[in-house]
């Protein structure tokens, strides 16, 4: 059955509209065919709200330089 309701960012509680790219994070075990999941997957806005859940570090951005 397919969900319906409007997902959120786990970490900035942003609203994801359909079609908008984002990042999961789901706890599985491997079994004899394929993963199992162990709790509801978590959705990410972006690698940075991910890297915000997971750390208390802040991400790290380069500044931009021209080749």
């Amino acid at each position: 059955m397919e969900n319906t309701k409007p997902a959120h960012c786990a970490a900035c509680q942003r609203k994801l509209d359909l079609g908008a790219e984002a990042v999961t994070l789901e706890y599985v075990v491997i079994g004899p065919r394929g993963l199992v999941p162990l709790r509801e997957a978590k959705v990410f806005c972006d690698e940075d709200c991910l890297q915000r859940y997971v750390t208390d570090e802040e991400p790290e951005h380069l500044k931009r330089r021209i080749p």
